[in-house]
C-alpha cells in the first residue's frame, strides 16, 4: 500500500532500511543561526513530503490519482519543491479512492477489547510515520513501568531545514538576475514547504 503509517526508511538514493536504522543514514546538527537543528544524509541535504512520497510511491497510486498527476503536468520522480501542492493534490486523489475502498470492505468487530500494554522490563523501540508535511521519526526509551526515560523526535520541518536553506541559496540569484520580487519569491519556496516552526524548535535551558 502508499507508505504513510508504516514502512521503510527510503530514498532515491537507495536506502531502504527498517526504522531502527534511522540514525545510520540520518544525522542531525546544530547550526548557532538557528533554533532548528539541520538534518543531513551523508553530509548533504533532503528533501521530504508530499512530492518525495508520490516520487517513491508513484506505482501504489491509484488509477484515479495517476490520471491527476498526469492533469497537472507532474513527471515523476521530481525534485522540485514547488511541486509540492501538485503532490498534496495527487495525494487528495488517492486518499479519497483509498477511502472509499475502506468503507466498502471494512468490517467491524465490536467485541474487540482495548490491548493493556505490559511493559515488566525496560526496553526502546522506533518507528517512522508520514505526516502530511513529511517523515517523522519518533524513539523512545520505557522503564519496566512503561514510563518514558528518553525520546527523540524529528519532524518533517526539522528533516527539511537544510534543505530549505540549500534552496533558498540557489533560487535566490536567480531571482535577482531576472529581476524578480526577491522577498516574494523566496515566500513563495519556504511555503511551498509548508515548514512549521514550533514544532522542530529545541530549547535548553541553562542554569
Amino acid at each position: 500500500e502508499y507508505a504513510v503509517n508504516e514502512g521503510r526508511l527510503r530514498s532515491s538514493g537507495g536506502i531502504d532500511s527498517p526504522e531502527r536504522d534511522y540514525r545510520v543514514h540520518v544525522q542531525e546538527r546544530e547550526v548557532g543561526y538557528s533554533n532548528t537543528k539541520s538534518s543531513l544524509i551523508k553530509g548533504s541535504d533532503f528533501l521530504v513530503g508530499p512530492i518525495a512520497r508520490v516520487s517513491l510511491n508513484k506505482e501504489k497510486l491509484t488509477p484515479d490519482a495517476k490520471k491527476a498527476a498526469k492533469r497537472l503536468g507532474l513527471d515523476l520522480p521530481c525534485y522540485d519543491p514547488f511541486a509540492n501542492i501538485k503532490a498534496r493534490v495527487v495525494e487528495v486523489v488517492y486518499a479519497i479512492d483509498e477511502s472509499m475502498r475502506i468503507i466498502d470492505t471494512i468490517k467491524l468487530d465490536f467485541s474487540e477489547q482495548p490491548i493493556k500494554a505490559e511493559i515488566g522490563t525496560p526496553c526502546e523501540g522506533a518507528a517512522l510515520v508520514e505526516a502530511p508535511r513529511g517523515l517523522l521519526y519518533h524513539w523512545y526509551k520505557l522503564d519496566r513501568s512503561g514510563v518514558v526515560q528518553k525520546a527523540d523526535i524529528v519532524p518533517p520541518t526539522a528533516h527539511n531545514s537544510t534543505s530549505i536553506e540549500a534552496s533558498l541559496r540557489a533560487l535566490a540569484p536567480k531571482l535577482l538576475e531576472k529581476g524578480k520580487d526577491l522577498t516574494l519569491g523566496c515566500e513563495m519556496l519556504v511555503r511551498a514547504y509548508d515548514p512549521c516552526i514550533s514544532c522542530s524548535v529545541h530549547v535548553a535551558r541553562a542554569r
